[in-house]
C-alpha cells in the first residue's frame, strides 16, 4: 500500500470537520431546549474541545500510517536495490562520481564499496568510450536504455553490459540510477556465430572456386523415378542451359558418348542393385564437342532402403589433354634415352655445380668408371690427371660460367690410370622456364688422331732437320769439293796437288758425316714409327 500524501491527509481533516460542525451543532440545537444555559455552554464549549481532541488524535493516527509507510517502502525500495542481482549504481550527474553501489556491483566488478565511492563512471570504461560516454551524460532524459556499453572489471577483463537508467532526487540533488545487465556470453555468442556465418560463406566460396577451378559439379540421382538433381556448378561448367534444355536422366544418358553408354548405365545399375560405389572415367558428346568426365557415386539409403545416389562429375578433358601430351613427351624421352645410351659417343650430364648427375653405357665402357662411382662427383675429381692441361680447364670453368656452348681437347684418365684424348662438346642445358639447369658433354675418343697428329709434327720437324742439312751443311761441303776439284785440275806442283787432294778427302769426310748424320734421323724416326 502506498503512503499518504499531504493533500490526502488535509483532504480527510476538511471532511472530517464538516461532518462534524454539521451533526455537532445540530445535536446541540436539539439540547438547547431541554437544558438551562449554563449546561448549554458547558455543552457548547466542550463539543468545541471534543473536536479539537478528536481531531488532533486522527491527524496523529493518519500522520503516524504515512510515516509507517513511508518508511515501510524506503525500505522496501532499498531492499530492492540492494538485494537485486543485477549491478546498479547511483551517480552525479555533474561529476559522474559514484554515490551508491549495490553488493551485485561490488561482486560483479570485484570492486569494494570504498573503492567506488572513490571513482566515477569513467573509470570503469575504456579510454576510447569515455567522449561518448561524457555525450551521453549531457543529454540525460528521465528514462533511458542505453544499449550495450563496454566496462573494464577490476581485474581488467572486459566485459558487456546492456545499461537501463532513470534520473532521481536523492538528498535533494538530481542523480542517475543505473541498472546493468551482464550481456558478455550472449554478445560472445553472436559474435562466435557472426564469425562461424562468416566462416561459412567464405568456406562456400572457396568450395565454390575449388569446384569451379577443378571443373567438379555434384548430381543426385533418386532412386524411385530416376529425377536427376544437378548442382549450380554443372550449368556453368557444362555449359547447360536450364531454359533450353530438359535436364533429367534421359537428357544426362543421351548425352553419354555411345561407346561408354553401356559402361556408365551398368555402373549406376550396380551401384542401385547391390550399394557399391562407382568410379568411372567416360565421354559426353554434347553440341558438337567431345568431353572426358570422371564420375564417382555413392548410394544413399532412407530407412533402410535405396534412396538416391549422390555423385559428382569433373571435367577432365583438359588433364586428358595433358595426359595425352605427356605420354607422347614420354615416349620421346625414352627414345631419346635409348639412343643416348647406344651411342659410342660418352655422354655425361652435369648439374648447375658441374657435378655428375648420368653417365650412358659407352663412358662406363671406356673409362671403367660406373654411373654409380661417379654420380656426385666433379670431373677433375676423377677424369683428370698430371698430364691434364691448366689452361684448358681454367678456359673450361670460365666458359661454364657464362652458360656458352663450347668445346675442347683434354687429355682425361680411365678408371685404370690409361691417358687418353677426347673432344668434349659442352652444351647448356636449360628447362620450360629458361631457367639453367646443368650441362651435357659429349665426349669423343681422339687419342689416335692426336697421336697422328704428333707423329706428323714430329716428322715435319725431322724433315725441317733434313732440309736444314741439305740446304746448309751439304752445301758447303759440296761447294769445297767443287773448288779443290778445280784447284786440282790448275796446279801442277805435287805437293801443292797432294795439299789440295788432302782437302779434298777432309770435305769428303765431312759430306760422309753429314750423310750419315741424316741416314741414322731416318733410321730413328723409323724407329719412333714402328
Amino acid at each position: 500500500m502506498r503512503k499518504l500524501s499531504p493533500l490526502f491527509i488535509a483532504a480527510i481533516y476538511i471532511a472530517v470537520s464538516l461532518v462534524w460542525i454539521f451533526f455537532s451543532d445540530k445535536f446541540v440545537f436539539l439540547l438547547q431546549n431541554k437544558v438551562d444555559n449554563h449546561t448549554f455552554l458547558l455543552i457548547n464549549s466542550g463539543k468545541g474541545f471534543l473536536f479539537v481532541i478528536v481531531s488532533g488524535i486522527l491527524i496523529y493516527i493518519l500522520t503516524l500510517y504515512s510515516n509507517r509507510q513511508i518508511v515501510k517502502n524506503g525500505f522496501e525500495y532499498r531492499s530492492m536495490y540492494e538485494s537485486n542481482p543485477n549491478p546498479m549504481w547511483i551517480y552525479e550527474m555533474e561529476t559522474l562520481k559514484f554515490l551508491s553501489v549495490n553488493n551485485a556491483a561490488i561482486d560483479f566488478y570485484g570492486y569494494s564499496r570504498d573503492e567506488f565511492l572513490r571513482m566515477t563512471i569513467r573509470d570503469i570504461r575504456p579510454s576510447e568510450d569515455v567522449a561518448k560516454l561524457e555525450q551521453s551524460a549531457k543529454n540525460y532524459q528521465d528514462f533511458r536504455k542505453s544499449g550495450v556499453w563496454r566496462h573494464y572489471k577490476k581485474d581488467g577483463s572486459l566485459v558487456y553490459v546492456d545499461i537501463s537508467s532513470n534520473k532521481i532526487k536523492i538528498w535533494g540533488e538530481y542523480a542517475v540510477m543505473v541498472l546493468a545487465r551482464d550481456c558478455t556470453e550472449s554478445i560472445t555468442y553472436e559474435r562466435q556465430l557472426s564469425q562461424i556465418n562468416e566462416s561459412l560463406v567464405e568456406e562456400k566460396k572457396r568450395l565454390s572456386d575449388i569446384q569451379e577451378i577443378t571443373k567438379i559439379a555434384g548430381w543426385d540421382l533418386y532412386v524411385a523415378d530416376k529425377a536427376l538433381k544437378l548442382s549450380d556448378e554443372m550449368y556453368g561448367i557444362f555449359g547447360i542451359d536450364a531454359k533450353l534444355d530438359t535436364v533429367d536422366y534421359g537428357f544426362l544418358l543421351k548425352i553419354i558418348h555411345a561407346d561408354d553408354l553401356d559402361k556408365f548405365v551398368q555402373a549406376i545399375n550396380t551401384t542401385i542393385y547391390y550399394g557399391t560405389d562407382f568410379d568411372i572415367v567416360h565421354r559426353l558428346y554434347f553440341r558438337n564437342e567431345i568431353k572426358h568426365v570422371r564420375q564417382l557415386g555413392k548410394m544413399e539409403y532412407l530407412d533402410g532402403a535405396p534412396y538416391k545416389i549422390r555423385g559428382t562429375i569433373q571435367d577432365i578433358t583438359e588433364l586428358k589433354s595433358i595426359e595425352t601430351e605427356r605420354n607422347k613427351v614420354t615416349d620421346e624421352n625414352k627414345r631419346l634415352g635409348t639412343i643416348v645410351t647406344r651411342i659410342n659417343n660418352m655422354v655425361v650430364m652435369l648439374n648447375t655445380e658441374s657435378r655428375v648427375t648420368w653417365v650412358n653405357n659407352a663412358f662406363e665402357k671406356f673409362t671403367g668408371y660406373t654411373l654409380t662411382e661417379v654420380i656426385g662427383l666433379k670431373p677433375s675429381e676423377f677424369m683428370w690427371g698430371p698430364d691434364t692441361d691448366i689452361d684448358t680447364i681454367q678456359y673450361v670453368d670460365e666458359a661454364e660460367s657464362m652458360l656458352k656452348m663450347f668445346s675442347v681437347d683434354l687429355i682425361n684418365y680411365t678408371k685404370a690410370g690409361h691417358k687418353y684424348w677426347v673432344n668434349i662438346e659442352f652444351t647448356p642445358m636449360f628447362d620450360d622456364n629458361e631457367s639453367f639447369i646443368g650441362y651435357i658433354a659429349i665426349q669423343n675418343d681422339i687419342t689416335t688422331r692426336k697421336e697422328k697428329e704428333e707423329e706428323i709434327t714430329r716428322q715435319n720437324t725431322v724433315l725441317k732437320d733434313i732440309a736444314w742439312l741439305s740446304s746448309h751443311e751439304l752445301r758447303k761441303p759440296v761447294a769445297s769439293i767443287l773448288g779443290l776439284m778445280s784447284l786440282i785440275s790448275d796446279v801442277t806442283d805435287p805437293a801443292e796437288k797432294d795439299e789440295l787432294i788432302r782437302m779434298l778427302n777432309h770435305c769428303a769426310m765431312q759430306l760422309d758425316d753429314i750423310i750419315h748424320h741424316i741416314n741414322n734421323t731416318i733410321e730413328a724416326e723409323d724407329g719412333i714409327r714402328r
